[in-house]
């Protein structure tokens, strides 16, 4: 059974601190892992978010590899097979939605015993619909024009990464339209979905994780990290 980790984005406190990764690495029970990198939320510099990536993990106990094109449908299923982790970074989620709903990989994430894990857009990829800003811009005051992209709904929930950047609020009015639960992660935090259960990480105690329940009328209540 696959293990899900939708994280909701990363700080510049974090960016060669993978403390997030590890976590879910000791969860799956991965000593030394074999993570495969797909860097389609990033069409337009593929390369430059696959280094960000490796210098993320660079003092990290993994082996790293990355996808830059499916069209060669044997390689890229050998590189599946080899990978422990499936890893799907930020970007524009629009743009790596339609690049894997259209492809084989799509079923792949379903059938499957791998760690698969998704980062902003890579976490609303995952979902049934998360908030996306690839439309948004700002005046003065404040953050306009976020909205709602339609996931690959692998997990039956809703997500706002990034809860903590300005205007994201405006997920609070629309995560009761879903009639399914929804999650406000926080940078530098993270969902884990193992089993039946869902996992809350922190790479900063400073952030929150929110949970909107749809059988308790969408009130927000903080989540909390068990640690043991």
């Amino acid at each position: 059974m696959a293990i899900y980790a939708l994280l909701g984005g990363r700080s510049t406190s974090y960016l060669n601190n993978p403390i997030l990764e590890e976590k879910i690495f000791k969860l799956a029970k991965l000593e030394k892992p074999n993570i495969l990198y797909f860097p389609f939320a990033c069409l337009d510099d593929m390369t430059k978010s696959f280094n960000k990536f490796k210098e993320l993990m660079k003092n990290a106990n993994c082996k790293l590899d990355c996808i830059y094109s499916l069209d060669n449908k044997e390689e890229v299923l050998c590189k599946i097979k080899w990978a422990d982790v499936l890893y799907f970074g930020g970007g524009h989620s629009e743009d790596l939605i339609k690049t894997i709903k259209d492809s084989y990989v799509n079923d792949l994430l379903i059938d499957t015993e791998k760690v698969i894990c998704g980062i902003s857009a890579g976490a609303i990829m995952l979902s049934k619909s998360g908030m996306g800003d690839r439309y948004a811009y700002s005046n003065a005051y404040r953050m306009y024009n976020y909205k709602m992209v339609d996931g690959l709904s692998i997990i039956p929930i809703t997500i706002c990464p990034h809860y903590d950047h300005d205007g994201l609020l405006c997920y609070n009015d629309i995560v009761s339209d879903y009639n399914i639960d929804g999650y406000a992660l926080e940078d530098d935090t993270g969902i884990v979905f193992s089993e039946d259960k869902v996992i809350v990480i922190k790479g900063d105690n400073s952030k929150s994780v929110y949970f909107f329940s749809r059988n308790d009328k969408y009130k927000i209540k903080p989540l909390y990290e068990v640690v043991k």
